[in-house]
């Protein structure tokens, strides 16, 4: 395992000292666009995937029409969202630490 690591490490390290050098802007740009692209991705992934789950539970498959809704399924979504953070919250908390 070691021998296809050996590459990836030494690649990583030029990486890193050409960075360090006064002629790493443009590979700085080339990170930057990279991150700023898969990020991009992501935020369009997320949001798709939050429009869809909307679309599939409110009437008329229209993901900003709440108004449609029950007063009775507005309370219930809401309550079930604020148990769902809490659970979340609880299972992710660490214990305080003690100095």
């Amino acid at each position: 395992m070691e021998s296809f690591t050996k590459p990836l490490v030494n690649k990583l390290e030029t990486m890193r000292v050409q960075l360090a050098d006064t002629h790493g802007l443009l590979l700085l740009s080339f990170l930057g666009l990279i991150s700023g692209v898969l990020v991009a991705a992501i935020i369009i992934v997320f949001r798709f995937l939050i429009e869809s789950g909307q679309s599939g539970l409110l009437p008329l498959a229209d993901p900003e029409n709440y108004e449609a809704l029950d007063w009775f399924v507005r309370i219930l979504f809401t309550t079930a969202g604020g148990i769902i953070l809490g659970l979340l919250f609880y299972i992710v908390s660490r214990p305080p630490l003690r100095v």
